[in-house]
């Protein structure tokens, strides 16, 4: 079932930053919120859980994760290196591409004659 609720700025920031330091969605930070105001889910349980040293979760979610930040950093940089490919093909010959500063194109050294 889907509910609209109003938050103030400020209540929203906090749901916002929360979530985000979590690593789950607002809408899950917030069904979790009222699950445990509404005593359907009980912290206590969950750390007699943790303590009780039985496999908890999925054990494959933690599995591999050095495979998988590796090809999530490979992918970006896949995706870099084409930005800058498309970024030097739309540029005339002898200019750099100056990425900050006043955003002018300066002459390309070696191009550029040096008395």
């Amino acid at each position: 079932m889907a509910m609209s609720v109003r938050l103030d700025p400020a209540l929203e920031i906090r749901v916002e930053q929360e979530s985000r330091r979590l690593g789950i969605t607002k809408s899950e930070f917030v069904k979790d919120a009222l699950a445990r105001v509404l005593g359907l889910t009980n912290p206590a349980d969950l750390l007699g859980k943790v303590r009780s040293g039985k496999p908890m979760g999925n054990r494959e979610a933690s599995g591999n994760v050095s495979a998988r930040v590796k090809a999530k950093f490979r992918a970006k940089t896949a995706s870099t290196r084409r930005c800058r490919t498309r970024m030097t093909a739309s540029n005339p010959p002898g200019l750099v591409h100056v990425p900050k500063g006043n955003g002018r194109a300066l002459p390309d050294v070696a191009e550029s004659t040096i008395s």
